[in-house]
């Protein structure tokens, strides 16, 4: 740069901001990401995503508004679209969801990232959105969303592979944003009033949150699909490849889901899955707020294997008896009275996930009154 210009960029950005490396973002400087990112606009990425951006198509930003990069990406990305040779983009229905604190950090004199500066980014942030974002007739939607942050404290990296934060309950419900703007009635327009939303429990949590803290249209949005897994997994935890193969609905269909079924690559892609899915629920309990909808397996052993959703007892027809099956052995004989259901000419993966998906609704429905 020229002698002016250093001088003048000086006066913008510290010593320390100008010899910040960039690899893992932009450290909670969106001073410095509002600068870098302008590149990114120009980029063949961009420039494929808005060539082909049709009529019908819609956008939704996720950023956060305490740091450097989200901060900075938001505004600039929403001018770029709205400012579009494309007109389909230009005039494209964009809502966005901004998360405000949610999560805390430890001291770290060695970082350039500190946690009591979230807040005052925080507001300056908001400051500029009122202008430039939220009050220009540019964005259809904004939802935020933020939490008492200054309990539970993470690791201060300044990213990268060392930045290994447990999942949070506010990010999922950051999620549900996305399925809530997608199931609105919006118009292109060359301009708009923006609609703003927030997000509150039902109940307050006594530790972690669990579905009966939800009002009703979140909970029939996540707790029948994630109860789905949670029982599919937690059988799949508590019978035996052996045990498994031994059932009627394992041998039905010419043995379609027998043992060399749970030997395939399907199967050791969903055991994978199932393993990330696991990982997922632990982290989102053990976080502050955390998120607990189930027991785990461990703290129902020896009792009812569908005891899993916390405050849901399950229920059964009829008297108790020594032959009324309950818990896994319910499944086991639903599974192979379901299985006739099944369509003959599906494929052994196809077979696996419609059979199990029939018979555990139908246990949700009437035995945990989950629908």
């Amino acid at each position: 740069m020229s002698q002016e210009n250093q001088a003048f960029t000086k006066m913008l950005f510290s010593n320390a901001n100008l010899a910040s490396t960039m690899d893992v973002g932009f450290k909670g400087n969106p001073n410095i990401g509002s600068v870098v990112l302008n590149q990114f606009t120009q980029s063949a990425n961009f420039s494929t995503f808005e060539t082909n951006f049709v009529d019908g198509d819609r956008v939704f930003i996720i950023s956060s508004i305490f740091g450097g990069t989200g901060a900075s990406g938001f505004p600039l990305l929403l001018k770029k679209m709205r400012t579009s040779t494309n007109t389909a983009l230009a005039n494209a229905p964009i809502g966005a969801v901004t998360l405000l604190p949610y999560f805390n950090l430890k001291t770290n004199s060695n970082s350039s990232i500190q946690a009591d500066s979230f807040i005052t980014k925080t507001k300056a942030a908001l400051n500029y959105y009122e202008k430039n974002v939220t009050g220009n007739g540019t964005l259809d939607d904004m939802y935020y969303l933020g939490d008492d942050f200054t309990g539970y404290s993470y690791n201060n990296c300044d990213g990268g592979d060392d930045q290994i934060n447990d999942a949070h309950i506010i990010e999922m419900l950051a999620a549900l944003s996305v399925i809530d703007f997608e199931r609105k009635n919006l118009a292109p327009a060359t301009t708009r009033a923006t609609s703003f939303h927030e997000f509150g429990l039902q109940n307050t949590p006594q530790e972690a949150a669990i579905f009966s803290d939800f009002g009703n249209k979140t909970k029939r949005i996540i707790q029948q699909p994630l109860t789905l897994m949670s029982l599919l997994n937690s059988y799949l935890n508590n019978r035996s490849v052996k045990h498994r193969s031994s059932q009627r609905w394992a041998k039905d269909k010419e043995g379609k889901l027998g043992e060399n079924f749970f030997k395939s690559d399907f199967f050791a892609d969903y055991s994978e899955f199932k393993k990330l899915f696991e990982e997922w629920q632990e982290e989102l309990a053990r976080n502050n707020m955390g998120f607990k909808p189930f027991n785990l397996d461990s703290e129902i052993q020896d009792t009812d294997g569908l005891s899993k959703v916390v405050g849901v007892a399950p229920k059964y027809k009829g008297i108790k008896t020594p032959w009324r099956k309950e818990g896994y052995d319910l499944i086991d004989e639903n599974l192979g009275k379901h299985m006739k259901q099944v369509q003959d000419n599906l494929s052994a993966s196809s077979t696996f996930m419609e059979l199990f998906y029939i018979t555990l609704s139908e246990i949700c429905s009437e035995n945990l009154n989950i629908k």
